[in-house]
């Protein structure tokens, strides 16, 4: 049967589509609109160059020289393109992957995940104020205000504002003590920090010259924030591709600080993920919203610089709606709802996947009939759609074979006869992933603070299930896990390995499904790589012994569980 199954990391795909799209406002900002006729003119002198080199003479009154742009040249143009857009990715992706690699040898926690998303999400939102072009007007303004900037209140204020950001910001909470779950190192590093704060604001005259101080701090924040580092364009009609890829990367170095807002929010993005491989995945996605309009551009060389011109008369109207997107998803990143978001919107489309795939394969087999298809999917009575068939058609149903362990297995389960497992246990390690192999041993802790090494459980059979709580094909095995679970108790248990969530949100899961089987944490995904977990739900059958006798990847029905139970004890 085909299973709506959660591949790899699901809820990246909304990271992907933010990255993209943060790309595409990069293209749109003031910093690379007035590099793109730079960019026209570096490619439409290469094409020049190029047609002019196989110019076709055409006899015409006067004796004039035609230039024709054939589609050859095109495509020449076009992978120059391609050329320069590798250029500016490779030193996005290089930027990207040496911070999240930092972060690893700091250590994948969830806490440092939290203080990426907090810190790194205030930074978006100030980056996004920026790109809206907000600091300039309210330090005009604040320049104005003297009796504001001069009354030293005024920097206490900012400091007290500013020591309560860094405290939430590293220990998310605004008084850090007494609360056993913040790790003490956060706690110190945010007092470093404190320490730093109020010697700049003392050493720096915050409180005995405020006016010079704020006036100072103004300046070096403009200076920072607009300072213009970026270089010229050539246009180089004789260079190879190489020339195009370097000048991607003097984009990517002269423009990172002036496209930085969009560059840092997508940065962020791509750093909370504790896989190297996913980060720069979601930068690449960056780099091409940031590419596909240059790609564009240099096919439509003709009308490029029309649509240009058209755009920089609303440039205003799309620096505010950009920036306010950018501050938008800096409150989402910073609140941590941006992975929740990205769950639910995985776990929607995985359900509807789920229930498409069901009715699809219903059709298939002639249960319901095709007309009925919108119908299942739209949620109607699956049994009632399959009595309304069977009726319309006068059919009476097809009573199923008898299973037996040797000629049938739940669709997906890898599964054999005992004599088949011990003549492969043979074959293969001791220990290893495969059915007939020892299954790798493993200590863990559940939700009621219990510590459960999987060697414990040597006698009985376990049913070893990965899952997370916005999966919905994981929810819908639940209650068959756990009718399995009480049936058998005496001779069966199982084991739910959570793919990374807090013991608060899986406890408040189990009891909302009344489950009373260990549900087991696994918040840095360790176990999830122990067993090369690829996709959700994801489900080993171990005997007693040991050795894993069954796979299965997808949900399982009760059927299928009594199916496996019959085969471990056969």
């Amino acid at each position: 049967m085909v299973y709506c199954i959660v591949i790899l990391e699901a809820v990246v795909a909304v990271e992907l589509l933010i990255n993209f799209l943060v790309g595409l406002v990069s293209f749109l900002s003031p910093c690379v609109l007035p590099l793109v006729p730079a960019y026209i003119s570096y490619m439409g002198g290469r094409m020049t160059y190029s047609v002019s080199a196989q110019v076709d003479i055409v006899a015409e009154a006067g004796g004039t020289a035609k230039l024709r742009r054939t589609t050859a040249m095109r495509l020449s143009t076009f992978i120059h393109g391609l050329a320069f857009v590798a250029g500016f990715t490779f030193v996005f992706v290089a930027l990207t992957v040496l911070a999240t690699a930092f972060i690893q040898q700091i250590g994948s926690t969830r806490a440092v995940e939290g203080i990426i998303g907090r810190v790194g999400g205030m930074l978006i939102i100030f980056l996004g104020f920026h790109f809206m072009g907000a600091f300039q007007p309210l330090f005009k303004w604040l320049r104005k205000q003297e009796t504001v900037i001069k009354n030293p209140i005024f920097s206490l204020v900012m400091a007290l504002f500013f020591s309560v950001l860094i405290v939430w910001g590293f220990t998310g909470a605004i008084i850090p003590f007494g609360d056993d779950r913040i790790p003490l190192w956060t706690i110190a590093i945010s007092g470093v920090l404190l320490a730093i704060l109020w010697t700049f604001f003392v050493a720096g005259g915050g409180f005995t010259t405020p006016a010079r101080f704020w006036n100072k701090a103004m300046n070096t924040i403009e200076v920072t924030l607009y300072a213009d580092t970026r270089r010229q364009v050539a246009a180089a009609g004789t260079s190879g591709l190489g020339g195009s890829a370097l000048l991607g990367v003097v984009f990517a170095a002269g423009w990172s600080p002036c496209i930085g807002p969009t560059l840092g929010a997508a940065m962020t993005l791509a750093a909370q993920q504790d896989n190297i491989g996913t980060a720069a995945i979601l930068i690449t996605a960056y780099s091409l919203g940031l590419g596909i309009p240059f790609l564009i551009t240099a096919l439509m060389l003709d009308s490029a610089q029309g649509i240009l011109r058209r755009l920089n008369k609303h440039m205003h109207t799309i620096k505010l709606v950009s920036g306010a997107v950018l501050v938008l998803i800096g409150v989402l990143v910073a609140s941590g709802q941006l992975q929740q978001l990205s769950a639910r919107l995985s776990s929607n489309l995985g359900g509807f996947a789920y229930t498409f795939d069901e009715c699809a394969f219903a059709v298939q087999q002639g249960e319901i009939g095709g007309d009925q298809f919108n119908r299942c999917i739209a949620g109607e009575d699956y049994n009632g759609l399959v009595e309304e068939h069977r009726a319309r058609n006068q059919t009476a149903p097809t009573p199923m074979p008898e299973a037996t362990p040797e000629a049938s297995a739940p669709s997906g389960v890898l599964s054999a006869n005992i004599s088949s497992i011990r003549d492969t246990a043979r074959q293969l390690p001791d220990v290893g992933l495969a059915v007939g192999q020892i299954a790798p041993n493993f200590t863990a802790t559940t939700t009621t603070g219990d510590s459960l090494s999987l060697n414990d459980l040597r006698g009985k059979t376990v049913l070893l299930n990965f899952w997370f709580t916005s999966c919905e094909p994981c929810q819908k095995e639940m209650p068959a896990f756990q009718n399995a679970y009480v049936n058998h108790s005496d001779s069966f248990t199982v084991l739910a390995i959570n793919r990374s969530e807090s013991a608060e949100t899986v406890s408040a899961f189990g009891a909302e499904l009344s489950l009373t089987f260990p549900l087991v944490l696994d918040p840095d995904g360790r176990l999830q790589a122990q067993f090369n977990i690829i996709g959700y739900p994801t489900t080993y059958l171990i005997n007693p012994d040991g050795v894993i006798i069954a796979y299965h990847l997808g949900p399982l029905s009760d059927a299928d569980i009594a199916q496996l139970i019959h085969t471990a004890t056969s």
